[in-house]
């Protein structure tokens, strides 16, 4: 097998698992799938930038520029989640303001994710 052809199947694979994770996104944002999501898109960029020069720099480039968006609005979402877990873990009552304010938070967080998940299109890169 050369090196291109290992490359393409690589990066072939990571796309087919983002698409899952993309298509698990639309119907479930929970902690573990956001989580999920953000590791596929990290797995396929990480693949686009080490086999550029097997694939195409242009092609890599936009494709992993075309991520960002959706990998953003991932971090949003995890980053409150977070936040949340540390505050079960520090005891904190759930009456305090502070839990009000990260749902809502989150709650726009993941408004901005669902929105990146039904703009993305992974299928067709």
């Amino acid at each position: 097998m050369t090196a291109e052809v290992f490359a393409r199947r690589e990066t072939a694979r990571r796309w087919q698992r983002l698409s899952f994770e993309i298509a698990r996104g639309a119907t479930n944002r929970d902690e573990e799938t956001v989580h999920d999501v953000r590791v596929a898109i990290r797995r396929l960029s990480q693949a686009l930038r080490i086999f550029a020069p097997l694939l195409g720099e242009k092609q890599s480039r936009k494709l992993r520029k075309s991520l960002r968006p959706l990998l953003d609005a991932a971090a949003e979402v995890r980053d409150v989640d977070i936040a949340l877990k540390l505050l079960r873990e520090a005891g904190l009552p759930p009456q305090h303001a502070i839990w009000d304010e990260l749902r809502a938070e989150r709650s726009s967080a993941e408004e901005r994710f669902r929105q990146c998940l039904a703009d993305a299109v992974v299928g067709d890169k």
